[in-house]
């Protein structure tokens, strides 16, 4: 049911519901969509518009059930179509995303959003060719397009063009929308550094970032909220607390998973795709088990970690439970003998992961700190907790710090089985290296995991930022990239210098 179908009264309401929602009046909004949809049950528009902001307050799965029922009642609007696709990528699912990407562009190719949104899906799903194909396409219908215009400088990235992509950049004429901006500024920084110019690459990225940091208002108080959990996880953890725990019932359904995990841009995802070819091993993406388990503890229970302390045997049963059915919900875990859970930024929760799995094995990726701390910089990552902080240099340096003195002291208290994996190590001799993570992990040696680059690509499905690097061969470009950056981070190298010692690298 389109709107030139519906009554007067629905029509007012949902340009009402607009004005509520540009003057942030979000459950306002969301009742008068609802009242629009009990008088015309079948108003596509008021499902597309409401499911719209469901997904921009963070309710994804009633936004999605919602844009399914707008497309049911009106498979002519390429608009919904063109939301689904984003909706359905949030979930990670970019097969589905590209053929709601596909539909909009069938139904209106002029439409801007729709083209961009379904070249850059076909780049996603590391399928170039159909992706240039597309975008020249693209181009006949919609040439002045700045968005058309980032994803060709991509795409001439991924064919090995960095010349031509920086050209097509540089000659591009953004308008004030910051995103197309800050997406611009980061693609010429990221091809300066592949064509062996830091200066150059640090000044796009330093206009990237503080395009960010202003775009996102990012302050000293949003990114006080991780540093505040590192500080509140120091102050409770130390030998004394731990021997006060309460026993943890044995977990017997199933094998403990192996935890993987490091400072962000470590080398986490691409171990856990050369260990996700193994055939006896599943190591999904970022399936967020363990922070969806804190959050539950934090909601029921409260004063975390402190409250973990005295827990009876059965709520912990029913979160170690829990912590397996994400897994399989999240990507069809069907119980293969290893499950190795990658998420890089777990370290913060060491402490609970003990609590609930004490027989767990973890894997700890580290790298030069010094290349962490610029490929931080480097990457333009979603705001998040952590990331918020990836937006300056000496933000990163305090978050990578934290991070670090709380891992030494998780390392102190818990009697954790950890076995470590240098990035340098996994470049310069991977079989050796990944056979020593196997042998950690128990697991019988099989040589697929040499060719995972090619199981990424068929897959198709990466969820994280690294997603056309870990469809390559390994690469040695990114090692010690560092020192051509020396300058931009001599004013942290006092700080950094005991991480980079007891790492064994040199400054």
């Amino acid at each position: 049911m389109s709107n030139d179908r519906i009554d007067t009264d629905s029509m007012k309401k949902l340009k009402s519901a607009e004005r509520l929602i540009q003057s942030g009046q979000i459950p306002q909004a969301v009742q008068t969509y609802k009242e629009v949809l009990k008088n015309s049950p079948e108003c596509a528009a008021a499902y597309r518009d409401l499911s719209t902001l469901y997904f921009n307050i963070g309710q994804r799965e009633v936004a999605l059930s919602h844009m399914d029922k707008a497309i049911e009642l009106d498979a002519k609007d390429p608009l919904a179509f063109c939301r689904h696709g984003t909706m359905l990528q949030s979930f990670s699912r970019f097969v589905d995303a590209e053929s709601s990407f596909k539909k909009a562009v069938d139904l209106d190719p002029e439409y801007e959003a729709g083209q961009s949104n379904y070249v850059s899906a076909l780049e996603r799903l590391n399928k170039i060719k159909e992706a240039r194909t597309q975008l020249d396409k693209a181009r006949k219908h919609l040439p002045d397009s700045a968005l058309l215009t980032i994803i060709e400088a991509v795409i001439l990235k991924r064919e090995g063009k960095l010349k031509e992509a920086v050209k097509v950049l540089e000659r591009g004429n953004y308008p004030d929308d910051p995103m197309n901006r800050m997406r611009a500024y980061h693609e010429l920084g990221v091809l300066y550094d592949r064509l062996g110019n830091p200066d150059k690459a640090m000044k796009n990225l330093d206009i990237c970032n503080e395009l960010a940091i202003k775009t996102w208002n990012i302050n000293d108080q949003s990114r006080a909220a991780i540093l505040n959990k590192i500080k509140v996880r120091k102050q409770a953890f130390s030998k004394e607390w731990v021997q006060s725990w309460t026993p943890t019932p044995e977990y017997t359904k199933q094998k403990p998973p192996v935890f993987l995990f490091s400072f962000a841009r470590s080398g986490t995802t691409l171990l856990q795709h050369i260990l996700d070819s193994h055939p006896a091993i599943q190591a999904p993406e970022e399936i967020p088990a363990i922070p969806k388990i804190v959050e539950i503890l934090e909601k029921q229970v409260g004063n975390i970690p402190a409250s973990i302390a005295k827990m009876p045997a059965l709520p912990i049963q029913q979160l170690q439970d829990l912590y397996f059915n994400i897994h399989r919900q999240d990507r069809g875990w069907q119980g293969k003998d290893t499950l190795v859970d990658k998420y890089p930024m777990l370290t913060n929760e060491i402490g609970i992961v003990h609590r609930l799995f004490p027989n767990a094995k973890y894997i700890f990726a580290y790298r030069h700190p010094c290349d962490c701390i610029l490929s931080s910089y480097m990457h333009f990552f979603a705001p998040n907790e952590a990331m918020l902080h990836t937006y300056r240099l000496d933000s990163i340096v305090n978050l990578y710090c934290e991070y670090m003195d709380l891992w030494a002291q998780y390392k102190k208290c818990l009697p954790l089985d950890v076995h470590y994996v240098r990035y340098e190590d996994i470049v310069d001799d991977p079989e050796t290296t990944v056979k020593g993570v196997l042998d950690f992990m128990d697991v019988k040696w099989d040589a697929s995991v040499l060719e995972f680059d090619k199981a990424v690509r068929e897959k198709g499905d990466v969820r994280t930022p690294s997603y056309s690097q870990v469809s390559e061969k390994i690469y040695k470009r990114a090692q010690y990239r560092w020192e051509r950056y020396r300058k931009y981070l001599q004013p942290y190298m006092k700080r950094l210098e005991p991480y980079i010692k007891e790492l064994g690298y040199t400054a």
